[in-house]
């Protein structure tokens, strides 16, 4: 039999204790409080392979308390799953039995976060009053026993590796490391940008503009925009947790495509949301595909353009047809890190200007050389970055980083320069994959994902000879790595270095 079993609950902890010493065999299903939660029950059912007579139900009474002991053999997991739940009295009106494990009629919600704790149902089963007393200091638990359990399963984000852990871990001259992992600007911040973080430095004593006032003014004049449609983050990354905190919940779903930037999966399951992965043929988002998977709980849709890692682009038409076919309670969120890479990008702040349920990111990471500053941007309609500025922190972006980037956006010489060595970066390294017949993904952004076999063993080979690169198992691509463009000096030591660890 199964039964549920509370871990601080000294009735749980005798029941156990008395089905061991009298080698009865029971299954025990760990639940957080009682009653058991829908996911508990159905977990409970799956494990007793959707026979009610193996369980008890919530109430505490066997299956025979249920009277439709004739029924029983030919009843569905579903069926098996209702009955308990309406004998356990966890809701209080009727509900239809829509396909196996599926129910409707009733609020979820409230049957697994509103319902007041109940006594522990073994009570009423099994003669606890005869058991000898256990003591109650209730045992050791590891801290993460109280955490929210889609944070306990949660793989931490892990980026490319900084070159001061590879020169103590390796021994090696911090100097002679190169970093062509994180998609970094390999000329440097805008010099602009470093005048006004110097200028600003005398001000470090006093708390940044919490509205980030004359930043956001430069943003939405420059896009064409009123100030109110612009929210500022600690990143970008900052706007997509800021979206995540502001539409999704446990009902709630978030599209995105098989091999798009890890961190919307994160975010999903940070908030205990679904994650939907779309397959994206060719390693291109299928916008077709994503607008089909959308259904009722669809809060957001991500499209990272271009994307990373993979470096591929969507077109404008594709984009268009995908906005059309939004339901009102969907939100399209492009992001566009990567941008300013783009010689013809495409317009999707025309449909933020219609009024869309349209967010696009942006950021100061890559083309303006601050990712160490954390600075990024969402444009959105009035009424999104309303919601987004109640989620957002005070302060959430320093003054450094804020004066840094207002002189940024009008550097347009350092833009243009990066741009040219990211042009030649890339011909250079598709040229020379060509001719050693390797397979690679043409990129419209400032890296490239090539494949050599495996992953991480030619990351860590690399590492050794000390250049840093991106291994893509954490993608699901574990014959490939990811490569940014450097200088022409580091491209063509990144390359040598592959050819001899290859």
């Amino acid at each position: 039999m199964t039964i549920f079993t509370q871990k601080t609950c000294d009735s749980c902890r005798k029941a156990v204790k008395w089905l061991r010493d009298n080698s009865i065999p029971f299954e025990e299903i760990p639940i957080r409080e009682h009653p058991p939660t829908l996911p508990e029950l159905s977990l409970a059912l799956k494990s007793a392979n959707g026979d009610i007579r193996k369980l008890f139900n919530t109430s505490g009474q066997d299956y025979r308390a249920l009277k439709l002991k004739d029924s029983l053999p030919t009843m569905t997991g579903a069926e098996a799953l209702a009955l308990l739940a309406a004998n356990g009295n966890l809701i209080k009106r009727p509900f239809l039995i829509k396909g196996d494990l599926t129910l409707t009629g009733f609020d979820p919600q409230k049957w697994s976060d509103s319902l007041p704790p109940a006594p522990c149902p073994l009570t009423s089963v099994l003669p606890l009053d005869k058991f000898p007393p256990l003591n109650h200091v209730p045992p050791a638990m590891p801290i993460s026993d109280y955490a929210n359990a889609f944070v306990c399963d949660l793989v931490a984000y892990e980026p490319g590796k900084p070159i001061e852990e590879t020169a103590r871990e390796l021994g090696l001259d911090p100097a002679s490391i190169i970093k062509v992992a994180s998609n970094e600007n390999p000329l440097g911040p805008s010099p602009l940008a470093k005048k006004a973080m110097a200028a600003a430095i005398d001000q470090a004593h006093i708390y940044p503009d919490g509205g980030g006032y004359k930043l956001r003014s430069a943003i939405a004049q420059k896009l064409g925009f009123d100030i109110s449609s612009i929210v500022l983050g600690n990143g970008s990354n900052e706007i997509i947790e800021l979206l995540c905190h502001t539409f999704l919940n446990r009902d709630a779903e978030l599209i995105a495509a098989k091999h798009a930037f890890v961190v919307y999966k994160l975010m999903a399951t940070l908030f205990g949301a679904k994650y939907v992965e779309v397959d994206d043929p060719d390693f291109i988002h299928d916008l077709h595909a994503m607008a089909d998977a959308i259904t009722e709980n669809t809060r957001l849709v991500f499209v990272a353009n271009p994307n990373n890692p993979t470096g591929t682009q969507v077109t404008q038409e594709a984009i268009d047809r995908l906005i059309d076919r939004l339901p009102p309670h969907v939100i399209a969120v492009f992001d566009e890190a990567y941008f300013e890479f783009l010689d013809t990008p495409p317009d999707v702040l025309k449909h933020v200007h219609a009024g869309k349920n349209v967010v696009v990111l942006r950021t100061c990471s890559k083309i303006h050389g601050l990712a160490a500053l954390r600075i990024g941007y969402g444009i959105a309609p009035k009424p999104i970055a309303d919601l987004l500025q109640k989620a957002r922190q005070p302060f959430n972006t320093n003054a450094m980083a804020q004066a840094a980037a207002l002189a940024a956006l009008d550097d347009a010489d350092h833009i243009e320069k990066t741009k040219a060595v990211n042009r030649e970066g890339l011909a250079f390294y598709e040229a020379a994959f060509k001719e050693r017949g390797m397979k690679y993904v043409p990129s419209f952004a400032n890296f490239i994902l090539v494949e050599v076999g495996e992953g991480d063993r030619v990351f860590r080979d690399m590492l050794k000879q000390g250049v840093i690169v991106r291994a893509m198992s954490g993608y699901k691509l574990p014959d490939w790595v990811r490569i940014s463009i450097g200088t022409p000096r580091e491209n063509q030591r990144a390359l040598e270095v592959l050819d001899a660890v290859r």
